[in-house]
This record gives structure tokens, sequence and C-alpha cells, in this order.
């Protein structure tokens, strides 16, 4: 590659990255579980009203063991919030 091509595909590649800030693995890790937390629990409330219009237990217990995981990312989440916190 010549030197002009390098020196243009550089100028480009920093135009298009000018003005955005990355997204660090460990914001990445606490967006991922908000979403993660936000999807468990509307899965667990579609899930218990589609048992009682259909009259099905596994569809209830799916929705429990929904809410009970959204609970324990929320946690997680807390506790790797307060370890970031402090180191």
């Amino acid at each position: 590659m010549s030197k002009a091509l390098r020196h243009t595909v550089n100028t480009v590649t920093d135009i298009q990255t000018a003005g955005r800030q990355e997204l660090s693995l460990k914001d990445f890790h606490i967006l991922f579980i908000i979403f993660s937390i936000l999807l468990s629990i509307a899965f667990g409330f579609w899930a218990i009203q589609y048992s009682q219009e259909n009259f099905n237990p596994g569809y209830y217990m799916a929705g429990i063991v929904s809410f009970i995981f959204a609970f324990v990312l929320g946690v997680y989440l807390y506790k790797f919030c307060k370890k970031l916190k402090n180191s």
C-alpha cells in the first residue's frame, strides 16, 4: 500500500471515529446485564399471562423462574457495581 493511500485510509478512519466514545468492557457488561434483567422480567410477565389464558402450569413456572432469575441478576449487578467502585 502506498504512503498516500495509507494516509487517506487513516484519515477516513479518524473522521469516522471522531466524536464517538468507545464502550468499555465493563460498561458493556453492565448494559448487557440490565438488558438481560429487562428481558427476563418481560418474559416472566408474558409466560404468566399465557399460562392464565391457556391453563398451562408449565408456563406459570417458567414465569416464576424468570422472575427469580431477574432478581439474581439484579443482585449480581449490584455486587459487580460495588466491586467496580471499590477497585
